[in-house]
């Protein structure tokens, strides 16, 4: 383990130079190509063959996909920050890695899942904030990493580099799967949905920060996923002049609004905690006319998957009611999902003592709480459905600002403390 813990030490200096990299050139959800063609290319020319484009995705289950008109303008901007057409036509329209590393010797298959995509954020050009200091601030405009993605994917190639180097420190083979879409939960479904981890004995996933600000501690297993569903609500009317002939149109803003208001109530439920939030509402064009058309963005969030399901379905109800009452019509589309889900305990254990033998932090505490939602559940059940084991961890860090702030950023010693963790418990076979 000596050897693997020199390499990780070697390559601090390029996880923290693979992390500006992305930070400086940030891309949102499905649209990370330059993204997708620097860990192609990083994998590929360390010797590990990597699969991009529709062939890692089950594109049924690719949530709130942009326009083509987008994805267009995304791949026009990776080419102009020099990824070859090529490898951009390689990709298609669907962004992410997998790639697979074999040890040659029997042992179980792990996974390991990191998320590479950036919020949809314009970075703060402050004199305090350190990247925009020190020149790695995001060029892309409306566009952050802000999240810490940045440093999970330099995560998952210095690991891949290093497996992929000492092969004969660990049995079995790993697959490693670089999300798009993770923000808006979005992406990870397809993923799973296409067949990859159906052998998968152990993943590991996990996050930088969040509810560890601490250097050097370390969450081993974070629960408490929260079941969401994201639904696009479309209420279609009839215009008509509001004060000559009202009785001709079919106010699509007003059902929009009853509908609004009556999803609250939703949430109060014995069984277990659960949210809404209608997000948007966009309706009308002038004071004078009836509005024909209403669109709400509604978020539903539950404690289980079985509860956030059956809140999805009376939020739907309330909608369609809704439009009965006013007379128009009304469509639902889900643009988000993810499920709830909790890591294994006999994993948690594992990965603790692994800890604690190679001293790799300074503080372990077993379990955390998420209080979110992440669509690596989707993986995470699927794994486990199977009979293998799931955790998804919590690295810590200190950070200048919180989550999802433009002010984000975080102490880049975490990136090797990671990388040591997920290494350690490959090679130890948990």
């Amino acid at each position: 383990m000596e050897r693997i813990f020199s390499a990780v030490q070697a390559y601090a200096d390029e996880a923290s130079k693979l992390r500006r990299d992305f930070h400086k050139f940030a891309e949102d959800a499905w649209c990370e190509y330059r993204t997708t063609a620097q860990i192609a290319q990083y994998l590929r020319r360390i010797g590990v063959p990597c699969k991009l484009g529709v062939g890692n995705m089950a594109e049924q289950f690719a949530y709130n996909r942009p326009e083509k008109e987008k994805l267009e303008k995304a791949k026009k901007r990776a080419e102009e920050q020099g990824v070859p057409k090529a490898l951009i036509e390689e990709i298609g329209d669907f962004t992410g890695v997998t790639a697979v590393i074999d040890s040659g010797k029997p042992g179980k298959t792990y996974a390991l899942r990191f998320d590479i995509d950036a919020l949809t954020l314009t970075e703060s050009k402050t004199g305090s904030h350190r990247p925009w200091t020190e020149g790695f601030a995001s060029v892309n405009d409306g566009a952050c990493h802000a999240c810490g993605h940045d440093g999970h994917t330099a995560i998952g190639l210095i690991c891949a580099r290093i497996l992929n180097e000492n092969k004969d420190s660990f049995c079995g083979k790993v697959k490693l799967v670089f999300q798009p879409a993770e923000e808006g939960v979005c992406g990870a479904r397809a993923m799973m949905e296409s067949g990859f981890f159906d052998d998968v004995d152990v993943l590991l996933s996990g996050h930088i920060g969040l509810n560890a600000k601490e250097n050097g501690l370390l969450v081993a297993n974070t629960g408490g996923f929260f079941a969401t569903a994201k639904q696009k609500v479309v209420f279609k009317g009839k215009s008509a002049h509001a004060a000559a002939a009202p009785e001709r149109g079919k106010n699509a803003l007003l059902a929009a609004a009853s509908a609004a208001l009556n999803v609250y109530p939703l949430v109060q439920d014995s069984r277990g905690m659960a949210r809404v939030n209608v997000g948007t509402l966009h309706a009308g064009t002038v004071a004078n006319v009836i509005p024909e058309r209403a669109e709400m963005k509604i978020e539903g969030r539950a404690m289980t998957t079985e509860l956030c399901d059956e809140l999805s379905d009376n939020i739907k109800r309330v909608c369609e009611a809704a439009a009965m009452m006013y007379g128009v019509q009304v469509e639902t589309t889900v643009f988000g999902a993810a499920m709830g889900a909790n890591g294994d305990e006999s994993l948690e254990k594992k990965l603790c003592a692994v800890a604690r033998k190679y001293n790799l932090a300074e503080k372990i505490k077993e379990k955390g709480v998420f209080g979110a939602s992440e669509d690596v559940s989707w993986m995470m059940d699927a794994v486990q459905k199977r009979g293998g084991v799931a955790c998804y961890m919590m690295w810590g860090t200190e950070l200048a600002e919180a989550h999802h702030n433009s002010m984000f950023d975080f102490d880049e010693k975490v990136l090797p403390f990671a990388i040591k963790i997920l290494l350690a418990a490959i090679c130890e076979g948990i």
